[in-house]
């Protein structure tokens, strides 16, 4: 694999120092590339602030399964197809690629040592969205209610979102929620729970597994419907294939969250797979089952 030109993402919060130190091994192994950065609060002399994620041959991220989403974000925004390798920061990850460092983990792409697992991206399309109906800001002022926009002629349109692990959409006031499932154009059925989670395989071992969900090995490509706290005993969840499309209606206002994100209030959310994809670099020695148990002790 030829890198010449490398985005180094991490996560916000990690230290100047690490970033400094993970630098100077690319540099070492990569001494002619280009290393780029997100902004301008982790320069270091000698890198770019990054201006197209799309212009890069790879993209390192610096972080575990959660900095990861964030940069396949980034890179599915972009348009692009550029493959994300994630780097071993000390805890090995479903996303990550494997147990070796930073410098074997350069070494490995160098000489095509490497599988490339391909994930499934969903889109969600938040009917109405308007501008975070009944949302409590992070300053603590709460949005317009929906009859306020209607009379100001402000009441949103239509917003396109994106998942790789999950979408999950819930009561706005955090009380239980009654939805309605359509699963292509059938009625699937009516729940009353505190949330309801549509997963891609990627996120079947996040959010889904959490509330007993069916864990899908890597490679096939499906949808879980699950739900959070249902009203009933007899409530499980559901495996779709990817060219169904799933649509969720809420009574009330609910809060829509892509991969743990908050992206707006709505009463209905239609959730389909996209023909993009993300390119997940990982090691021939890497092991999901493995993974498994050193995570989530699955099977001793």
């Amino acid at each position: 694999m030829k890198v010449r030109k490398i985005f180094l993402f991490s996560k916000p919060a990690m230290e100047r120092e690490r970033i400094s130190e993970a630098i100077e091994e690319i540099r070492s192994a990569l001494p002619s590339s280009e290393i780029f950065v997100q902004d301008d609060t982790q320069y270091i002399p000698g890198v770019r602030k990054i201006e197209r994620v799309g212009d890069v041959d790879i993209v390192i991220v610096l972080g575990g399964d959660g900095a990861i989403l964030r940069a396949c974000k980034k890179v599915i925004l972009s348009g692009s197809d550029i493959p994300v390798v994630g780097a071993n920061m000390g805890r090995v990850g479903f996303l990550t690629f494997g147990n070796e460092k930073l410098k074997d983990m350069i070494r490995c792409l160098l000489e095509d040592e490497f599988k490339e697992d391909v994930k499934d991206v969903l889109e969600g399309r938040v009917v109405g969205a308007g501008s975070n109906t009944g949302y409590e800001g992070r300053a603590g002022e709460r949005s317009k209610s929906r009859e306020e926009e209607r009379r100001e002629g402000r009441e949103g349109s239509d917003l396109l979102i994106y998942a790789i692990n999950d979408f999950v959409m819930k009561g706005g006031d955090d009380g239980i929620c009654e939805f309605s499932i359509f699963v292509g154009d059938e009625f699937a059925g009516r729940v009353r729970a505190d949330a309801v989670i549509v997963s891609t395989q990627t996120g079947s071992t996040a959010y889904n597994l959490s509330v007993g969900g069916p864990i899908i090995f890597p490679g096939v490509s499906a949808k879980v419907i699950n739900f959070v706290a249902p009203f009933s005993l007899n409530i499980r969840p559901v495996v779709v294939p990817p060219n169904v499309k799933i649509k969720l209606t809420a009574h009330k206002s609910s809060v829509v969250l892509a991969d743990g994100k908050y992206e707006g209030n709505t009463r209905e959310l239609e959730v389909s797979n996209t023909q993009k994809k993300i390119r997940i670099l990982k090691s021939k020695n890497s092991s999901f089952f493995e993974t498994l148990r050193q995570k989530i002790g699955w099977i001793s």
